[in-house]
């Protein structure tokens, strides 16, 4: 499961870990299918130790609407690592932070849920204020992604309704 941000610096990838983090992975490739990213700045910038983007508002207080339950996995924040930002337990919804480096204090506070494959130069380049100019799916599995949420105001959890994804179109001869 591979997923390409493109951003105003370059190119990364990012491998997902959906056995590790299946609703979280299921909630970013619904918000990357939707086109929710695109656009988007990253918005907190800790040289060293943090960037994070996915905030509509562009300074760390907006989502998607909806919140997610965080999961706990194995797997630890590294150089690399991109986790679900939140502003409590259960509140993730659309902001994601990379780690710069081993970050113990995070595990297992933040769900992980993936690391960039391609592109760490990438990252190092970024700064806050620039920008995501779009996310696409490269590799995904046959199912559909779509995550278990609560929406805002609402302590009732349901299942996000499926969203048209358009294939992608093979080159002419």
């Amino acid at each position: 499961l591979i997923v390409k941000i493109v951003t105003n610096k370059g190119e990364m990838a990012i491998e997902l870990w959906e056995d590790d983090a299946p609703n979280t992975v299921a909630n970013f490739i619904y918000l990357v299918d939707k086109g929710f990213y695109n656009g988007l700045t990253f918005h907190r910038f800790e040289p060293g130790r943090v960037l994070q983007g996915g905030d509509p508002n562009g300074d760390g207080s907006g989502g998607p609407g909806w919140r997610i339950e965080g999961e706990v996995s194995t797997r630890r924040y590294d150089a690399g690592v991109i986790g679900m930002a939140d502003a409590g337990v259960d509140t993730g919804g659309s902001q994601f932070f990379f780690a710069f480096g081993q970050m113990q204090q995070w595990d297992p506070r933040y769900t992980c849920f993936g690391k960039i494959v391609a592109g760490m130069d990438v990252l190092a380049q970024i700064s806050k204020g620039d920008s995501i100019v779009r996310m696409e799916v490269l590799q995904r599995r046959s199912h559909a992604y779509l995550p278990y949420v609560y929406k805002d105001g609402s302590e009732k959890e349901e299942r996000l309704p499926p969203i048209e994804v358009k294939p992608k179109e093979s080159p002419k001869p």
